[in-house]
């Protein structure tokens, strides 16, 4: 059997389920937040490599232009 509750303890109880309440909207914030983070730091990464591959064909292919556009002027061979 079970003492009644007075007053003082319902209130105590109604305050600390407000603030588990809260408590679980601010952690899910918290969750949400750090997901996103996560996403965009993803993301990130992906465009820095893509940027270094580009960076990486660009060279080559103006490397691989000059060399080509040198050896077929006239001028250098006679």
């Amino acid at each position: 059997i079970t003492a009644p509750i007075d007053l003082g303890q319902q209130a105590t109880l109604l305050i600390l389920q407000r603030i588990y309440h809260e408590l679980k909207i601010v952690t899910k914030r918290m969750v949400e937040s750090d997901r996103e983070e996560q996403a965009s730091n993803n993301w990130k990464f992906a465009a820095m490599v893509v940027d270094r591959l580009c960076l990486y064909v660009f060279t080559v292919f103006i490397l691989v232009s000059t060399l080509g556009i040198f050896s077929s002027a006239p001028y250098l061979v006679a």
